[in-house]
């Protein structure tokens, strides 16, 4: 699953326990599901007919997950069984005692109640319906009327009677019966469709392979089907709303080339039966990886404009190497989550590097340590863990993002062929079954010969990461280089673990590795002549902090030097942060202007920012540089930078410009080139922006947005209104703030038109920081307005997240425990 990490420094409050493995006593070996959803009241009509063995010892009672459900009847073949339903748990007496040797049909009729299942307590944050209706009733203007399911954790058993837990493999039938109008997407393949008389259609899809039961799946909604017909071997298929459909293969359409690659590079071939993704609305998460039809929020759904800034390839790339690291292999509990999340984190690293370039990769791996390193300064837990509150607290960025350095660690420290081999074995030998942390291990052990324990303990089993400091030394004849760790109270003294420098000395350029190994460790390097420079850690990959005492000349060398993209992005922020006002020095003014025409997008737009608003030496120069910039660079985030570093520059040529970069293809050069024109108030600005109310780019937005409530337009608070309620998740969190800025202006009346909507959002927008933004906006109206203040105190009561609790404790609210 792919998760969005927003890092606010809250304090992280976490009650926890022992959490062991679901003990094994049925297997679950098929599942067959009869399914009619009912819109009206948001239920699910079904019979579950549940094929299972006893696992080792005799059973005379079978205990299903059933949450919420009305259990009509359970049967065994043609004999009515006794049951109790506790609205959690449904327990069977089986009437007698049954051994392995014995194999149970229960069917069960049932209707699933998803909207009366609350969180338990203490663990608030998880939502555990399984199943959700989207605008059922089609009621609210532009949300489409959409079914799904989401089952990770353990939230299947929403939606059918089952044993719900990921050491649990089955395989399964789904019947479902929907309108005509809709189409459905379900695990495995569709077997037949069948006329159900009254405009209804009874759907068969079949998964013959096991898998765990939270991948189970259904959706249905008005989506159109583009299969891929770029690849032939098997089934590649991407449902979409009949509005992206034209762009299926814009979005998605370099699927066929990573399954390719991942199977190359693994040497298992993909192992399923067809491959299909849907993106789906009020999505409670990123991306599902249910087998064979991973579901994905609607940020995938992409017009061509805004496709030229960025893509979606790393999410795509994580679900799809779920396939083989979640579904073919799976982790046996939730405290060894990473043995799922770290490979599908890494291969976004993975694929980046394939087809992007080394640059791109790179880059990939820094923003993902940076997300962990943030992280890890309100938390740090081992990556493998069996003490937490409930199980989403797995879901952070040490199970993804520091699980994915840490494999590349491991690959660093036995090399390619030998972390790939071993790969192969791990996934071959475990192939549709269940494993813990030390099957990797013995994979890698058995592949290489080494004992390996000493780093699994080290990096999945204890928490933190190395901080080291260098200071160095030299004379004519070598390097002196003393490397401290700096200890972390919550984890270990100091890690052993590789340190790359590479060393600049006369004309000559030497790589060599340090094997830290202690609290401090000195090393000497011979020099083959006067000591030019040593860059630490070039390549990025060193997986926690390196700090060094070198000074601006050796920042500025390793700039001019590097061939690594790390290396000179880091190089360039260090130059930036020698002394205040930086860009008054010459010499760091100059690696700047150079830096402009790096290689690397980031670097430049790094450099382009760099000289926002400036006025000061080089000017005409620069300017010309950035002039060039918004016209030629290739990158469009480039392009989008320059406008805004040039807004303030009272050129008249930059307005022309501007008018130009309205017909750019891409969306963020067009939001920049607005800004520009509207920061220097032209005088056709509401023309210029009138064409741009209904195009949906949340950049674009934002700047409409902006200019409109500065200008005071008329009609502005209902265009607000109306733009936001069509968004949701992480665009809806960054935008949804715009609205205080009009109402603290408008007055009550306004403001109180707004309360409905802040009121919907505030409480039932599933994800939780879009929610705290919704907040936000009735703390700053909710002096003015005595509705607001109303709507504030119940928001702030009814609240259970426990993302958001902390937080909400925070606001100095009157009345508020």
């Amino acid at each position: 699953m792919k998760k969005l990490f927003l890092f606010l420094f809250v304090p992280i409050l976490s009650f926890a326990q022992q959490r062991e493995s679901q003990e094994i006593l049925f297997n679950l070996l098929h599942t067959e599901l009869h399914l009619e959803p009912r819109w009206e009241d948001q239920t699910l009509k079904g019979k579950a007919i549940l094929t299972l063995k006893p696992h080792f010892y005799a059973q005379s009672t079978l205990i299903l997950d059933a949450k919420e459900m009305q259990v009509k009847a359970v049967k065994h073949g043609n004999n009515a069984l006794t049951f109790r339903n506790d609205g959690r748990k449904l327990s069977i007496s089986l009437g007698k005692t049954y051994t392995p040797k014995d194999t149970l049909k229960i069917i069960i009729d049932y209707v699933a109640q998803p909207e009366k299942i609350k969180p338990i307590p203490g663990e608030e944050n998880k939502s555990e319906k399984g199943l959700y209706f989207i605008n059922p009733l089609g009621k609210v203007k532009g949300l489409p009327t959409q079914l799904w399911t989401q089952g990770e954790t353990q939230c299947n058993s929403g939606w059918f009677p089952t044993i719900d837990a990921p050491n649990q493999k089955h395989t399964q039938d789904i019947f479902l019966k929907v309108d005509k109008k809709y189409t459905t997407l379900s695990n495995g393949v569709l077997v037949s469709s069948t006329d159900a008389g009254n405009g209804y259609r009874i759907d068969h899809w079949k998964q013959k392979l096991p898998h765990s039961v939270y991948l189970t799946m259904i959706a249905v909604g008005d989506f159109v089907k583009v299969v891929d017909p770029n690849f032939k071997r098997f089934e590649v298929s991407y449902y979409l709303e009949p509005e992206y459909a034209p762009h299926a293969l814009k979005i998605f359409g370099r699927t066929p080339s990573m399954i390719e690659f991942f199977e190359k590079i693994l040497g298992v071939p993909y192992p399923w039966e067809k491959y299909a993704q849907i993106p789906i609305r009020k999505f409670i998460s990123g991306a599902m990886e249910n087998t064979t039809a991973t579901t994905h929020a609607i940020s995938v759904m992409k017009n061509p404009n805004q496709l030229v800034d960025a893509n979606d390839d790393a999410v795509i790339a994580h679900e799809l190497f779920h396939h083989w690291f979640g579904d073919l292999v799976t982790c046996e509990s939730w405290g060894h989550l990473p043995l799922n999340e770290a490979f599908a984190n890494y291969s976004e690293f993975l694929w980046a590097t394939h087809y992007y370039g080394k640059d791109e990769g790179d880059y990939t791996y820094l923003m993902d340590l940076h997300s962990y390193l943030s992280e890890s300064q309100s938390k740090k837990e081992s990556l493998i863990r069996h003490h937490y509150g409930n199980s989403e607290e797995m879901f952070d960025a040490h199970s993804y993002q520091k699980g994915g350095r840490i494999l590349h660690t491991l690959r660093e420290e036995i090399g390619d062929d030998a972390f790939f081999a071993s790969l192969n074995k791990y996934l071959t030998q475990h192939a549709f079954q269940t494993v813990e942390v030390e099957d990797l291990r013995i994979a890698f052990e058995k592949t290489t010969g080494r004992d390996l324990k000493w780093f699994f303990d080290q990096w999945f089993k204890s928490p933190g990461h190395p901080q080291v400091v260098i200071t160095h030394q030299k004379d004519t004849k070598q390097l002196r280089l003393k490397v401290d760790q700096i200890p972390d109270s919550t984890g270990l003294a100091y890690f052993r673990v590789r340190l790359p420098v590479r060393v600049f000395s006369g004309s000559s350029v030497k790589d060599t590795v340090l094997h830290l190994d202690a609290p401090s460790n000195t090393y000497d390097i011979p020099l083959q002549g006067e000591l030019v420079n040593f860059i630490p850690n070039p390549s990025g990959y060193f997986p926690g902090i390196v700090k060094d005492d070198r000074g601006l000349s050796h920042w500025i060398h390793q700039y001019d030097n590097s061939k690594e993209m790390f290396a000179r992005l880091y190089a360039l922020e260090s130059v930036g942060i020698v002394q205040e006002n930086p860009l008054e020095s010459e010499e760091i003014r100059k690696v700047y202007m150079r830096a402009l025409n790096d290689s690397f997008w980031r670097i430049r737009q790094v450099a382009v920012n760099a000289f926002n608003d400036y006025d000061g030496d080089d000017f005409l120069a620069i300017e010309k540089v950035l002039e060039d910039k918004i016209q030629n660079d290739p990158s469009s985030n480039v392009r989008a930078e320059a406008f805004l570093s040039v807004r303030n520059f009272q050129n008249p040529k930059h307005l022309e410009m501007a008018r130009a970069a309205l017909k750019d293809t891409s969306y963020a050069v067009q939001a920049s080139a607005l800004e520009l024109l509207f920061n220097a108030d032209v005088e056709d600005g509401m023309e210029i922006a009138k064409a741009y109310e209904n195009v949906h780019d949340g950049g674009i937005f934002g700047v409409l947005a902006s200019y409109y409530i500065g200008k005071q337009k008329e009609g502005v608070g209902e265009w607000l209104l109306q733009r936001l309620s069509l968004m949701e998740g992480l665009e809806l969190y960054q935008y949804v703030g715009l609205l205080a800025s009009h109402l603290v202006s408008a007055g009550e009346e306004e403001m109180n038109k707004a309360l409905p909507f802040l009121e919907e959002v505030a409480l039932n927008e599933p994800v939780w920081y879009a929610r705290m933004n919704a907040v936000r906006v009735l703390m700053t109206i909710k002096d003015l307005s005595p509705k607001a203040a109303s709507l504030l105190e119940k928001v702030l009561k009814e609240e259970t997240d426990e993302n958001l609790v902390p937080i909400y404790k925070q606001f100095n609210v009157e009345g508020q425990n």
